[in-house]
């Protein structure tokens, strides 16, 4: 790499449709941009991103560590996911040659990818791909058809042989793809998502024992009518954050049950930050997870976690060391929350043992200093 005082400047490119403007609407852009910004002033990075944005995508960059080329500002938009696919296809060829300075490309998520594997063959650079998730199993839990299920399994086909490094966030996610294809096992790495620990004193005996914070789209998927059914005859109130197809359903099935909830709308993310300190349970019942960030959050926030018993979720929760694990099969969950709501000292040692775990391997410090690692190899 060049000297320590040059910068070192990334082509980030968006997942397929995805916007600063959806990032926006989704209460992502804060916590994305914190990120750009660690690694923008404590590694020298300036990143480029390429959104599927129009030209209101410029009014969210305010920073000398990012630019943006939102697609759209050189095509005229279209609804069409076809159309979008084909102009996705041609934009790399319409800017590359005024990208001369990039040296690395940075794909994010799996969906989209064409576009930068299109940019690695133009511009002769190294390909970074992140996946939060792996796509093709969750179509498979999702039961797409078909068509979907081979087409994510085709696109991480070819994302494992043109990536020069492609990182996953979870162990389950790492074992799959060992485990379901053949390609350059040296290229895989492990990359858990990130928390900012605030370091503020946390005071979880000050906080209401009968409040249960919980975070998700609101889809089959996240389990929320569980922990309804869970919690129906007892005098624990939900707040959800989130928003989905469910939320009449759940809204109704509620009030049917007698359980008190509320749902709020997507947060930004500091707003969401400040939620978390208003509560003393976090519970994720989700059915299936890649590395959930709103887990982490809640963990690195010293909240008392609840996550349903399933791979994603074990791997960072140490049953009734950080966090509880509980079984969706029966009343396990509610038996627990019983439980832990009348022990003071058991609420304590679980608080403070998942603030410690998410400084010690989630912590935005040391996530940027892996990143960051991962970029000067790729340049060796």
């Amino acid at each position: 790499m060049a000297e320590n005082n040059k910068k070192l400047n990334i082509l980030y490119i968006f997942g397929f449709n995805y916007s600063l403007k959806l990032w926006k609407d989704s209460g992502a852009l804060e916590r994305e941009f914190y990120y750009f910004e660690r690694l923008g002033k404590s590694e020298n990075v300036h990143f480029t991103l390429v959104t599927y944005g129009d030209s209101a995508d410029y009014s969210f960059i305010n920073s000398e560590n990012l630019s943006v080329i939102p697609i759209y500002s050189l095509f005229n938009k279209t609804n069409s996911k076809i159309g979008s696919f084909i102009k996705s296809i041609i934009f790399p060829f319409k800017v590359y040659k005024s990208l001369s300075n990039i040296e690395i490309i940075k794909q994010n998520q799996l969906t989209g990818s064409w576009v930068s594997i299109i940019f690695k063959f133009l511009l002769k650079k190294p390909l970074y791909i992140r996946t939060g998730y792996d796509a093709y199993l969750f179509s498979i839990r999702d039961k797409k058809n078909i068509f979907k299920k081979e087409f994510f399994k085709l696109l991480t086909k070819i994302c494992l042989k043109y990536s020069d490094l492609y990182s996953v966030t979870s162990k389950s996610d790492y074992e799959f793809i060992l485990s379901n294809y053949n390609f350059d096992e040296s290229k895989l790495v492990l990359r858990p998502n990130w928390v900012l620990m605030s370091g503020h004193k946390i005071d979880i005996n000050s906080k209401s024992n009968k409040s249960i914070l919980s975070i998700g789209r609101l889809e089959q998927q996240k389990n929320y009518q569980f922990l309804i059914e869970m919690i129906k005859d007892s005098d624990f109130e939900l707040t959800i954050v989130g928003d989905g197809s469910e939320r009449e359903k759940l809204v109704n099935n509620a009030r049917t049950k007698q359980v008190k909830l509320k749902i709020k709308d997507n947060l930004s993310y500091y707003e969401l930050l400040d939620l978390y300190r208003n509560y003393k349970y976090f519970i994720l019942p989700s059915t299936y997870e890649g590395n959930p960030k709103v887990l982490l959050e809640a963990m690195s926030e010293g909240l008392i976690v609840f996550a349903s018993k399933i791979p994603n979720h074990e791997e960072i929760i140490d049953d009734h060391e950080n966090g509880i694990l509980f079984s969706l099969e029966n009343e396990e969950l509610i038996d627990q929350l019983n439980k832990v709501s009348k022990d003071t000292t058991l609420q304590n040692n679980l608080s403070r043992s998942a603030v410690l775990k998410m400084k010690n391997n989630n912590s935005v410090k040391i996530c940027t200093q892996k990143e960051f690692e991962d970029y000067k190899n790729l340049l060796i």
